[in-house]
């Protein structure tokens, strides 16, 4: 007689004793869906818990389990799980404050002290260690240099064009040409008359119809500019003033103070397009070919005369003349809240929201209410008043073209912050900015304020620690345009110009085509530090 096998005899075994166990056929029936070489322990397990199908990993890789009673992961998954990922940040955050153990101070140092003591330098990556492994190993500092690899790069940047600079700054411009035709950009009287086929960006010269009186203008679309119709609105020479000059002038009268005209006796022997006694404060209105390096206006020309009013405790604002052109709306806004004349109705941060906001809402925002237009960031926070927008602030990581080539990810900068006209939004940058540190928790915040329009004043009621000026900075004018010097570095002006040299500068270049310098006065820098527990 045969003995019968007890379960615990046949449970981890393959041996053909198992088809001797009473249940032995009832259970392979109902585990039809494993495979041949599954054991009888794992067949009952699925008999017994009553499931019809293998269980599967849980990190998503569709394959099933041969220990389903043990583990919910194929061996090595379990990393790949955004359940375990999840729970791993979420147990570290509770323990350390981070989601993940290198961004530890601590930890970040003893790597920095091992691979210094391995190496010489705290990161394997440091060009001083790498450059003698390239220049050994390739004969070059970079392998990027590499005959091959450069072969490679090019042949990849044909294969795949949709990738390519070229590509994303052609789509982003046919975009951007559909909003000029839909009136999405607010082009004022005007009408593009370029093709979409002939559009090249923003600091191209076009051709506009002013819809009021047909006539054709020429111009550019840099920094949200708005065409103007010098049919409609002329500029002409009176008694040694221009029309702008008059019409500011008498929009500043407007307040009922008494005005001083073009004087030379406040700053000897410079001269003051405007002096309000009362304010202490002083308006320049810049032409644009008068106050350009053609005319003998120097990098630091305007910087001095800064400099020469502060001296004298007045406040100088520099208005060129392309923003009160283009933006005249925003800058008597601003003249009118430099003179406290705006009485505008407060709202208050306490009774708004903040939300960050999309590109496009932002980017409308800007154009609207800051005098620099859009910029290039990538937080942007709005202020919401019952549900409407009142105020917008945006941060960026430190930019390339201040010079921040391997700042921290941590270093951010507050790019922009305005608001809307007629109101005063109290405690609003506050809040904006109290919403962006308790979110991103930068280790530094940076922030330049235009010295031709701001005191200053709003960075130092935010606790941020004024760390000096900078030098001036320069644009390009030509035809009454003010052209941004990044359209033209030298690597670009082959295609930009009608004459090009490329063994003269790139100013030299600009000048033989008609182009001249104009400075503004430096900016404030403002630098605010946090320490994080």
């Amino acid at each position: 007689m045969e003995i019968i096998p007890t379960f615990n005899q046949v449970v981890n075994s393959k041996n053909p004793k198992c088809k001797l166990y009473p249940e032995y056929k009832k259970v392979v029936d109902f585990t039809h869906f494993l495979k041949d070489s599954a054991t009888f322990k794992e067949r009952w397990w699925y008999y017994e818990n009553k499931l019809p199908s293998p269980v599967l990993c849980l990190c998503g890789c569709e394959k099933s389990i041969k220990t389903p009673w043990k583990t919910k992961f194929l061996q090595g998954h379990s990393n790949k799980s955004d359940v375990v990922k999840q729970n791993k940040k979420n147990a570290l955050m509770e323990k350390y404050g981070v989601d993940n153990v290198s961004k530890l101070d601590e930890v970040k140092n003893k790597k920095k002290e091992t691979t210094f003591k391995s190496i010489g330098v705290t990161s394997p990556f440091d060009r001083k260690y790498m450059e003698p492994i390239w220049m050994e190993k390739f004969g070059v500092n970079n392998p990027s240099k590499i005959p091959e690899v450069v072969d490679k790069i090019q042949k990849w940047h044909k294969e795949n064009s949709k990738y390519t600079t070229q590509y994303r700054n052609e789509r982003f411009m046919d975009k951007f040409y559909d909003k000029l035709i839909n009136e999405d950009r607010d082009l004022g009287d005007f009408k593009i008359l370029c093709k979409k086929e002939d559009y090249k960006g923003v600091f191209e010269i076009y051709d506009f119809e002013c819809q009021k009186c047909k006539n054709i203008t020429k111009s550019n679309l840099d920094a949200g500019k708005i065409p103007r119709c010098f049919t409609c609105y002329p500029k002409i020479e009176s008694g040694g003033q221009s029309l702008i000059e008059k019409e500011l002038i008498d929009y500043c009268k407007t307040f009922n103070y008494n005005i001083i005209e073009q004087s030379r006796d406040i700053i000897p022997p410079l001269e003051l397009d405007i002096f309000i006694p009362e304010l202490s404060l002083a308006i320049e209105l810049n032409g644009l070919y008068y106050h350009s390096e053609k005319m003998g206006k120097h990098k630091f020309y305007h910087k001095f005369k800064t400099e020469a009013c502060e001296k004298n405790n007045i406040r100088l604002i520099h208005i060129f003349e392309d923003e009160w052109n283009d933006k005249n709306k925003l800058c008597k806004n601003r003249i009118k809240h430099i003179m406290n004349k705006n009485n505008k109705k407060s709202i208050y941060a306490r009774k708004c929201e903040v939300r960050e906001i999309p590109s496009d809402v932002k980017a409308k925002f800007l154009r609207k209410y800051h005098i620099q237009g859009n910029d290039t960031s990538k937080i942007h926070l709005g202020l919401f008043f019952k549900n409407r927008m009142v105020a917008v602030m945006t941060f960026s990581n430190m930019r390339r073209a201040l010079g921040y080539k391997n700042s921290n990810t941590d270093d951010y900068e507050l790019v922009r912050y305005c608001s809307i006209f007629n109101f005063s939004i109290v405690g609003g940058a506050g809040k904006l900015l109290s919403y962006f540190e308790k979110t991103y928790k930068p280790t530094n915040l940076t922030s330049y304020a235009d010295r031709r329009w701001s005191d200053g004043n709003l960075y130092k009621k935010l606790n941020f620690e004024f760390k000096g000026f900078t030098l001036p900075n320069y644009w390009y004018t030509k035809n009454d345009n003010r052209f941004h010097r990044f359209a033209f570095q030298k690597h670009l002006l082959v295609e930009k110009l009608e004459s090009y040299n490329p063994d003269i500068s790139e100013v030299d270049n600009m000048k033989a085509n008609g182009y001249y310098r104009i400075w503004d006065c430096g900016h404030y820098k403002f630098v605010k530090k946090y320490i994080w527990e």
